[in-house]
C-alpha cells in the first residue's frame, strides 16, 4: 500500500501565508509608522492609506504611495508650512526640483508625484 504525499509541502504553505497575510502587515506597519511622526496633515495621510487599503492596492503600491507622500510632507514641512489647505503649485514644483537634485531619475520623480496628486485629490474631493 502506498502512503499519499502531501503536493503543499510545508515551506510552501508558510510562503503562501506570508503571502496572504502580507497585505495585512502593510496597512499594520503604515499605521504604526503614522504614530511615529510628526506631519502636518498625518490624519489625513491616515485616512487616505486606509482608502488605499478598502481598494485592495497591492502591497508594494500600498508602500510606495505612502513613501512618496511622507517624503512630499516631510519636505512640505521642512519648508515651513503646516496646513495642508495651503498647498500651492509652487510646493509641488520645490519638491520636484527637490527630487531631482537628489539624482532622482525624471520617471522616479513622476512616479512620486503621481501619488501625492492623487493624495491631494482625495483631500480635494473630502473638501479639505
Amino acid at each position: 500500500m502506498t502512503q499519499a504525499r502531501s503536493i503543499v509541502s510545508t515551506p510552501l504553505s508558510r510562503e503562501v501565508e506570508a503571502v496572504h497575510s502580507a497585505p495585512r502587515t502593510a496597512i499594520d506597519s503604515i499605521l504604526k509608522k503614522l504614530t511615529r511622526i510628526e506631519l502636518p496633515g498625518k490624519e489625513h495621510l491616515e485616512d487616505y492609506m486606509r482608502h488605499k487599503w478598502r481598494l485592495y492596492h497591492k502591497p508594494r503600491t500600498f508602500l510606495s504611495s505612502f513613501g512618496s507622500i511622507v517624503s512630499f510632507l516631510a519636505f512640505y514641512q521642512a519648508s515651513g508650512k503646516d496646513r495642508l489647505e495651503e498647498v500651492m503649485r509652487e510646493d509641488l514644483e520645490a519638491f520636484i526640483e527637490h527630487e531631482q537634485d537628489r539624482d532622482m531619475k525624471i520617471t522616479t520623480v513622476k512616479t512620486k508625484l503621481a501619488c501625492i496628486v492623487a493624495f491631494l485629490r482625495f483631500l480635494i474631493e473630502r473638501d479639505i
